[in-house]
């Protein structure tokens, strides 16, 4: 027998919001045995937001019991049985805070879900009911979420218990060696004569998005010779195809989205290696002698997904923050094995007419020496902006002791044997961080995790240097002997790698070369090619003979000037515009706002934002320009949220961006979320909605920025030449990102009042 329990409460702070209802069930694998629930009298009035999300007003509790009233009552009921829940940690350790002490075993529905069934596109409760076609009377209050909550259980119960031989003996033993609290009840389900059901698989839909043909697109194409660069804001992933379709050579299509393109039978996918999994890796991870609770979740979605899947391609699952951490141990790396899903993935494309591409995976494999992409005469490229804002990320080299740590410990799960020699190794990359960090401390700055040490001359006639030099010296013989001891692998080629690139550019100093430090204050090393236009030039258009480049911005004033400089086309190259471009939704303030340097600024902010989130229809989004901003937002939005009926939620501010993301399925859609670009794609991802954008500051990056100086060294006036044109096209390409492909109803603010100061190039 299990227990369902469901709080409803004012809030999601367990420390100063409060209950609010109650709902208990006793139930077994079959039945309902016994159900209880009450609304609880709350020592604060009832935000209009919670009023709004449950239906519970503070005239239907003021004369409820007060929680200390029904206490012992609740603990009755909860007995000793196993407490299910949906995101059940969130309910019991709100009674917990409260002082109730309940030491039940916890099982979450939300990954009981996530196991099998592992495609959806989100695990609310709402939206798992809807699939499955159970009757919620009343979302979000406490007795009909428990009593849908059951109705789950004993569908995916259902599901199991039909599970074929093969898949049942596949998740068999991942459930014997699990710590997972769901393991020892779904076991016997597997055993169970009881005939059960399958889900029905949920249908493909095709994105409609992507299907209006714009000709005139073809028609201008068709005007101009060969190689051209047209901008055509838009132009659909439709119409790309279709341009690479009509061509008569075989072509290579670069977009920024390529499982964007809609299906062909001559169009080939390739995507990034991490995007397929490493069989090999996977057999190695579920060898493990004890499998944790999200080892387990992941790995029974994976062994039943791999008895169906063609491709292994992890879109075709839906992953959580957690399920993402583990995905790195067990997908494939930039080289892998003949056999590997990526390598029929990279086979199957190359035998297609037209191959398409991402660009960070077209730009991450044109940075090395040996790419694995080979470049047909006939490259297309999609939002060709994109690529100048690429650059710096795929030739942008991270490197710090947590990642070859996890590499080291990834080999010596392979090789256990070597155990001595790796944790050898371990230690002396140690050292090598440790001496890098004295460098930090003596000649940067060990306190701020925002300060970058740009390595020059004078550094590396220092001690502390000739440390770092020395240590280095070490590893890279030991490098190079790990081999003898280790059988070769994926893990292996990456690590030696990676290492040996870093022992490399700390004894020969020959790129822009920098120290940060991580959120726990460790040294992270960067390292970005000094010449890194030349060699972008040489590796991206070197052997082809047609290049066709179409771009969504045309806001970047001199004919394409800025874009023909910095992808190293030619100055003569033929460009055009389309006649008509879509506009932008864009707003601006209704009343004056100070500078952004100004310390009024973020109070004319929040005023202004007062009388445009009322206009919001759905979820809105506030871009902060660093997480120090977002923090003041954090405090000075929060009271107008409330009485607004709105949830403040800011990144980094009450938990992670996956954290968040769950908290915001609870609020019905009326959320305003505060933090980066990355937050905001992050969002998006994850299937939220977002209608309303607001954006503090034009996105101009540092002075002081170590890759803008290096690309900007060769420049007479860097910031006219490219300062302003880049900010311009991470301005358009960060507005782009949120419109995606349905602008209607959808809103931009731009709320920096220097907008208009930059010669048109923001407006």
């Amino acid at each position: 027998m299990f227990i369902c329990l469901d709080l409803e409460t004012t809030g999601l702070s367990s420390q100063d919001d409060h209950i609010i209802e109650v709902a208990i069930v006793l139930f077994d694998r079959e039945k309902i045995l016994d159900q209880w629930s009450t609304l609880v009298k709350p020592a604060i009035s009832i935000p209009a937001f919670t009023t709004h999300l449950t239906g519970i007003t503070n005239e239907m509790v003021k004369d409820a019991p007060a929680l200390h009233e029904v206490k012992e009552k609740i603990l009755e009921k909860l007995g000793a049985y196993p407490i299910m829940g949906h995101f059940i940690p969130f309910d019991v350790g709100f009674l917990n805070a409260k002082g109730f002490g309940v030491p039940n075993q916890m099982l979450d529905s939300c990954q009981l879900a996530q196991a099998f069934m592992a495609k959806e596109t989100s695990y609310s409760l709402e939206v798992l009911c809807q699939k499955l076609g159970i009757r919620q009377v009343s979302a979000h209050r406490a007795l009909d979420d428990v009593l849908a909550n059951i109705e789950l259980f004993w569908e995916i119960s259902d599901h199991v218990r039909a599970l074929s031989a093969k898949e049942k003996a596949a998740i068999r033993p991942l459930l014997e060696k699990s710590d997972w609290a769901w393991a020892e009840h779904i076991l016997p389900l597997l055993d169970d004569g009881k005939k059960g059901k399958r889900f029905t698989e949920t249908e493909a839909v095709e994105n409609s998005a992507h299907s209006e043909e714009h000709a005139n697109l073809a028609e201008l194409a068709a005007t101009l010779k060969t190689p051209f660069l047209l901008e055509e804001r838009s132009h659909t992933y439709q119409d790309l195809l279709n341009y690479a379709l009509s061509r008569d050579e075989k072509s290579l299509l670069v977009v920024d989205v390529p499982e964007h393109l809609p299906a062909h039978k001559d169009l080939g996918i390739l995507k990034h290696p991490n995007s397929y999994l490493d069989e090999n890796r996977f057999g190695l991870f579920i060898s493990k002698e004890r499998l944790t609770g999200t080892e387990t979740m992941i790995a029974v979605k994976m062994q039943l997904w791999l008895l169906e899947t063609q491709t292994g391609d992890k879109a075709e699952l839906r992953f959580i923050k957690e399920e993402k951490e583990v995905w790195f141990d067990l997908c494939c790396q930039e080289s892998g094995a003949p056999e590997s899903f990526f390598a029929k993935a990279q086979k199957s494309s190359q035998e297609k007419k037209v191959m398409a591409v991402g660009q960070h995976y077209f730009l991450k494999d044109r940075s090395r020496k040996d790419p694995l992409l080979s470049l047909p005469a006939v490259v297309i490229v999609g939002e060709t902006e994109q690529l100048v804002i690429g650059i710096e990320d795929a030739w942008h080299i991270r490197l710090s002791e947590s990642r070859f740590i996890q590499d080291l410990n990834r080999i010596k799960n392979e090789n256990p044997a070597a155990s001595e020699v790796i944790d050898s190794l371990a230690t002396k990359v140690s050292i090598l961080f440790g001496f890098l960090g004295m460098v930090m401390q003596t000649h940067g700055n060990m306190h701020d995790p925002h300060h970058a040490l740009v390595l020059e001359t004078h550094h590396f006639n220092t001690t502390e240097w000739n440390k770092v030099k020395g240590s280095a010296d070490s590893i890279e013989s030991m490098v190079s002997a790990l081999g003898d001891h280790c059988k070769k692998s994926t893990a292996l080629e990456e690590f030696s790698r990676y290492l040996l690139y870093l022992t490399k550019i700390l004894q020969l100093n020959a790129p822009v070369l920098w120290i940060t430090l991580s959120k726990e204050l460790q040294p992270i090393v960067h390292a970005f090619p000094k010449n890194a236009h030349e060699i972008f030039v040489e590796r991206v258009w070197h052997g082809v003979s047609q290049l066709h480049l179409f771009s969504h911005h045309g806001n970047l004033k001199d004919d394409f000037a800025f874009l023909k400089q910095e992808l190293g086309l030619p100055a003569d190259i033929q460009t055009q515009s389309a006649a008509e471009a879509l506009p932008l939704p864009l707003y601006y303030p209704e009343k004056t706002i100070r500078s952004p340097n100004d310390p009024q600024n973020i109070e004319d902010v929040v005023n202004e934002l007062k009388s445009w989130l009322p206009k919001a229809e759905g979820n809105a989004m506030l871009i902060a320009n660093s997480m120090a901003t977002a923090e003041q937002f954090f405090y000075k939005l929060g009271k107008v949220t409330k009485e607004l009926g709105l949830k403040l939620l800011v990144q980094n501010m009450g938990g992670g961006m996956g954290k968040i993301a769950k908290l915001s399925g609870k609020t019905d859609g009326k959320n305003v979320f505060v933090g980066n670009e990355d937050f905001m794609n992050f969002l998006m991802n994850e299937g939220i909605a977002l209608n309303f954008l607001a954006m503090h500051r034009l996105p101009f990056g540092s002075p002081e920025d170590p890759i803008q100086k290096a690309r900007t060294a060769r420049l007479k006036d860097p910031y006219k030449e490219f300062t302003l044109p880049h900010t311009s096209l991470r301005y358009e390409t960060l507005l782009s990102h949120f419109l995606g492909n349905a602008w209607h109803g959808k809103k931009i603010l731009i709320l920096d009042p220097r907008v208009n100061d930059y010669d048109g190039y923001f407006n």
